[in-house]
C-alpha cells in the first residue's frame, strides 16, 4: 500500500467577534455569518448547499463548504463551520486547511463595510480555536476515510442497520405526527386567545396589546430560547428509539482494529498538537479539546456527548430520514465510512499542524495493515487524557496494560519506532511519509531536551511563552486570558504576527494559498465538484451542491451527477459538463 493515500480532511468551527462602534448595538451572529457568506460569493464562484433552509450552507469552487452552526439553546449565538475539500496528504490537507483561512480573512473587510451599511458599524474577526472566554468547547475534527469492519463484523453491522431501519421510519412517522398535532394545537389556541381577548377589550372599551402582541414581545429572546431547549430535547427524545441501538452498533462493530491500535497515540498526541487553554484559575493545560472528552467512542446524538471517536457522521445519516432525505442511508452500509476525530485542536502553527495529520495518517495506515497490533493499551484512556495534557511538563505517566506507566513522551516513540520499521519494509517507498517521521523525531527530541525550540511550531509552547512573556504575574489573569484568545485570531492574531515576523515558519506560502481557493485539490471527488460549481456559477444554473452529488434543476427535468463514484479511484476524473 501507498502511505498517506486516503481521503481526509477537516472540519473547522470558527467562533465570530465582532466589536460594535460606539452607540451601536452587536448584531447577531447570524447576521454576520450572511455579511461574511455574501462577501465569498463576491469573490469566489460557488453553488448553494442541500442544507441551505436550515444552515445557509454554500460550497466553494474548490470544493469546499461552509454554513453557519446555530446553537440549539442560544437563537443569538452560533459559529461558522468550515470544511476542506477532499483531500490526499497531509501536505495537500494542510494546503486546503490554509485556503480556507486566507479567503475567510479576505471576506472580512467586504463583510465590515456591508455591516456598515446595514447600521452595524464595527470590527468583525474570526478565532480559529476550540474554548472561549467562557469554556464553551468547539473548534476542530479530523476526517479519515477508513475500513469500517470486515467479515463477520461488517455483515453484523448491516444486518444490524437494516433491522434498524423500519423503526426509524415509524420514529418519523410518528415524529411528523406530533408536530403537526402540536402545530394545529398551537394555532387553535392562538385562535381561540384572539377571540377572547378581542372579546374582553370590546367590552372594556380598551385598546391594549392582545395576547399574541404581548406573547412575542420579547426583547430578550427568553421565549425564544426556551422553544429552542424545548425543540432540542424533543427532538433528543423522538430520536432516540432508533439512535441509541445504531450508536450501540457502531461501538460494537465500528473501526475496532484502529480503536485498539490508536487510542493510546491520539490521547498522547496533545504534545504535539494541542493549542493549550489557560483555565479559570490560571492553570495551563496542553489542549482546548481534551478538557471535554467524556468517552472514547460517541454513545449519544447529543451534542455534549464528547468522544475521541465521533460517529456523530454517521448519526446523522441516519437521522437524515427525519427530513426525508433517503440518499443519505444507502451509504451508511458502505464498508468504508468516514473516521470523525473529536479529540482535535484548532491550531495555527502550521507544522503542528501537518504534524497531526502526518503522523495520524501513518498510525492509520498501520494499524489496518495489522502492524500495531502489539500497540500500548490504556488501562484507563480517559483518564489518561487528563493525566497527560494536565501536565506541561510532560513527566505524567499512566497505566498500559503488560507495560506499567509510560509518559506521552514514551508512547509517541513507541509509534514512531513503528513508522520508521514500518517505511523501511515497504515496496513503494514515500519521500513525504520519511519526511513526517523526521519531523516527529526532531519534534520528540526538542520536548525531551528544550521544549523552547518548538517555539512557532507547537501551538501550546508557542502560546505558553507568549503568555508567561507578556504577562508574567497569574495575578493579571485577564490580559492572560487575551493573550490566550488573540493567539488564534485569524489576519492579525498574535499567531499570524509571529508569522509575519518569521518566527513561525510557513510550509505553505501565501501565493500557494491564493492558488488552492480557486482550484480543488487532484485525485479527489472535489476535483469534479469544484468544475461543476464553477461552471454551473459562471452561467447561473439552477443548482444545489453536496459532498456526494450536485443536483441541477428540479422536477422530474432535473439531473443528479453523483460525486461518490470518485472516492476510491486514485485517478483525477475527467471534466463534466452538464
Amino acid at each position: 500500500m501507498t502511505p498517506l493515500d486516503r481521503l481526509a480532511g477537516l472540519e473547522t468551527e470558527y467562533a465570530l467577534r465582532f466589536s460594535p462602534a460606539p452607540g451601536h448595538a452587536r448584531p447577531r451572529n447570524d447576521t454576520l455569518y450572511t455579511a461574511i457568506a455574501e462577501a465569498i460569493r463576491a469573490r469566489v464562484h460557488t453553488l448553494p448547499g442541500r442544507r441551505r433552509l436550515t444552515h445557509d450552507q454554500l460550497f466553494t469552487q474548490n470544493g469546499g463548504s461552509l454554513y453557519f452552526e446555530r446553537s440549539p439553546t442560544e437563537p443569538d449565538g452560533g459559529l461558522i463551520e468550515a470544511a476542506t475539500p477532499e483531500c490526499r496528504g497531509p501536505g495537500q490537507i494542510l494546503l486546503y486547511q490554509q485556503a480556507q483561512e486566507a479567503l475567510l480573512t479576505r471576506a472580512l473587510p467586504l463583510a465590515e463595510a456591508a455591516l456598515r451599511r446595514a447600521g452595524h458599524p464595527g470590527r468583525l474577526g474570526l478565532l480559529k480555536n476550540g474554548r472561549d472566554a467562557e469554556g464553551n468547547t468547539y473548534g476542530v475534527q479530523e476526517n479519515f476515510e477508513c475500513t469500517l469492519a470486515r467479515g463477520p463484523l461488517l455483515w453484523l453491522y448491516r444486518v444490524g442497520l437494516a433491522l434498524l431501519v423500519p423503526i426509524m421510519i415509524l420514529d418519523v412517522i410518528l415524529c411528523w405526527t406530533l408536530i403537526l398535532a402540536a402545530a394545529l394545537l398551537a394555532l387553535a389556541l392562538a385562535i381561540v386567545a384572539l377571540v377572547v381577548d378581542t372579546a374582553l377589550n370590546a367590552a372594556r372599551g380598551l385598546r391594549r396589546p392582545d395576547i399574541l402582541t404581548r406573547l412575542f414581545q420579547d426583547p430578550e429572546g427568553r421565549a425564544e430560547r426556551r422553544l429552542m431547549r424545548a425543540l432540542a430535547v424533543f427532538e433528543q427524545v423522538l430520536v432516540a428509539p432508533a439512535v441509541l441501538p445504531y450508536t450501540w452498533l457502531v461501538h460494537l462493530c465500528g473501526f475496532r482494529p484502529i480503536r485498539r491500535a490508536a487510542t493510546a497515540f491520539l490521547v498522547s498526541r496533545p504534545i504535539l498538537s494541542g493549542t493549550g487553554t489557560l483555565h479559570g484559575d490560571d492553570r495551563f493545560t496542553l489542549s482546548e479539546k481534551a478538557t471535554t472528552i467524556r468517552r472514547v467512542v460517541r454513545s449519544s446524538a447529543a451534542p455534549y456527548s464528547r468522544a475521541i471517536y465521533d460517529t456523530g457522521n454517521l448519526l446523522k445519516g441516519l437521522q437524515g430520514l427525519f427530513l426525508f432525505d433517503h440518499t443519505r442511508l444507502r451509504p451508511l452500509f458502505a464498508a468504508r465510512q468516514r473516521l470523525q476525530l473529536g479529540l482535535a485542536d484548532a491550531n495555527r502553527c502550521q507544522i503542528a499542524e501537518y504534524l497531526k495529520l502526518g503522523t495520524t495518517l501513518l498510525v492509520l495506515d498501520m494499524a489496518e495493515a495489522g502492524y500495531l497490533d502489539d500497540a500500548p493499551r490504556l488501562r484507563d484512556p480517559i483518564g489518561a487524557l487528563r493525566a497527560l495534557t494536565d501536565d506541561p511538563t510532560l513527566a505524567a505517566a499512566v497505566p498500559v496494560r503488560g507495560r506499567g506507566a509510560m509518559t506521552a513522551l514514551d508512547i509517541q516513540r513507541y509509534y514512531l519506532d513503528r513508522a520508521r520499521a514500518w517505511l523501511a519494509q515497504l515496496a513503494t517507498p514515500s519521500l513525504e511519509a520519511h519526511e513526517i517521521v523526521r519531523l516527529w523525531s526532531d519534534a520528540l527530541d526538542a520536548l525531551d531536551a528544550d521544549p523552547g525550540q518548538l517555539v512557532g511550531r507547537v501551538d501550546w509552547i508557542t502560546k505558553r511563552y507568549l503568555i508567561e512573556a507578556a504577562a508574567p504575574d497569574p495575578d493579571a489573569h485577564p490580559a492572560r486570558k487575551k493573550i490566550d484568545l488573540r493567539y488564534h485570531e485569524l489576519g492579525d492574531g498574535y499567531l499570524a504576527r509571529l508569522e509575519a515576523d518569521e518566527i513561525a515558519p510557513r510550509l505553505v506560502t501565501p501565493d500557494e494559498a491564493t492558488d488552492a481557493i480557486s482550484t480543488a485539490p487532484e485525485r479527489s471527488p472535489a476535483r469534479q465538484r469544484g468544475r461543476l460549481i464553477r461552471d454551473l456559477a459562471a452561467r447561473d444554473l439552477d443548482a444545489t451542491a453536496g459532498w456526494d452529488a450536485i443536483h441541477i434543476g428540479g422536477g422530474l427535468r432535473g439531473k443528479i451527477v453523483r460525486l461518490d463514484a470518485w472516492r476510491a479511484r486514485a485517478a483525477d476524473p475527467p471534466s463534466e459538463t452538464p
